[in-house]
């Protein structure tokens, strides 16, 4: 590799020894008048860097470190006013910028620890969604660490997101989730800023759906139960939610000590799953009381849900989804529900 000095501009260039043209797109010392290089100063770019010998306070030991001169606001933009940088930063070597920190970890394994920390501060059911969308992030930014993560990486994902036809909402989601991570950050003192700042979200139309009729839900758990070996419990699960005002779920975590047929009340949330964590009490409606009294009559004998997995063998826990079985639905009934 050969190094030569381009006339005129008081920086040098480091050839591949391929091509004369060819520039590497890296540090470049920077020169004097008289083409001898200035100890201490790079470029890259337009920007100046100056180089320090810091000590690493994980080692001790001194490494370089070279250190971006004047800020997007007042950017040196010569070497005169480079050299002066500089020598102010020579001086004052212990400012909090210039001091070397750990090395930051890589973005698949923060992520991890990020989640992990999570527990207990959110529910599993929003964790298992951000795991989802961080997983993708880590996937797109591969081994990156997370000081080498640009607001130009951010951008890319999401357009590669809207490619794949993702609506404006859930690319927002993946934007916040990603926020999440470097808030944590932050405050863990890894990183400075986040490559999300000034990124807006995006715009888009909530879609206003009309309600569901009756007779439109009597047609879907009808075809339900028609079409999948699911379907008796999926209408049992499509009208409870009709009834009681459940959110979806809410509804797939209730267990039958939930259900109070003596004081005729339903609890939502008394497991810590409701909405913002807040639990509520339903008073039953006489559909509501009718239709749980029927599903009690037809439990299964060896769950404490109104609606277990059918997958749980040995293990008691709930059905996560009944997304298959709504699609089938939605098929045969021509309802959008």
């Amino acid at each position: 590799m050969k190094r030569s000095a381009t006339p005129g501009n008081g920086v040098s260039q480091v050839s591949d020894g391929k091509s004369p043209n060819h520039t590497r797109a890296t540090y470049q010392k920077v020169l004097d008048g008289r083409k001898r290089p200035i100890r201490g100063l790079w470029r890259r770019g337009n920007r100046f860097y100056g180089q320090l010998r810091l000590t690493d306070p994980v080692t001790g030991a001194k490494v370089p470190r070279r250190i971006p001169l004047g800020d997007e606001e007042n950017p040196v933009t010569n070497i005169t006013e480079a050299k002066a940088a500089l020598a102010a930063l020579i001086t004052d070597r212990d400012r909090e910028d210039v001091k070397v920190r750990p090395r930051a970890p890589r973005f698949t394994d923060y992520a991890a620890q990020y989640l992990e920390r999570a527990k207990g501060t959110k529910r599993d059911t929003s964790l298992y969604k951000e795991r989802i969308m961080l997983n993708r992030w880590g996937e797109h930014f591969g081994d990156k660490r997370l000081r080498d993560i640009r607001k130009r990486d951010v951008m890319a994902f999401r357009e590669k997101m809207i490619g794949e036809g993702l609506s404006p909402n859930t690319v927002n989601k993946y934007q916040f989730a990603l926020s999440n991570v470097f808030k944590l950050a932050i405050a863990d003192e890894i990183v400075d800023d986040s490559p999300t700042r000034n990124i807006p979200p995006l715009k888009f139309d909530t879609k206003r759906r009309e309600l569901i009729t009756a007779e439109q839900i009597d047609k879907v758990c009808k075809e339900a139960r028609k079409h999948s070996k699911n379907g008796e419990l999926f209408g049992d699960y499509v009208r409870l939610l009709a009834f009681s005002g459940a959110r979806r779920n809410e509804g797939l975590a209730l267990k039958w000590l939930d259900v109070d047929f003596e004081r005729g009340q339903l609890h939502i949330g008394s497991q810590g799953d409701a909405k913002n964590r807040l639990p509520r009490t339903v008073d039953m409606t006489a559909r509501l009381k009718t239709h749980l009294e029927g599903m009690f009559k037809r439990r299964q004998p060896d769950s404490e849900f109104l609606f277990p997995s059918p997958q749980r063998g040995n293990a008691d826990r709930s059905t996560k989804t009944f997304r298959e079985t709504l699609e089938i639905a939605r098929k045969h009934s021509g309802v959008d529900l």
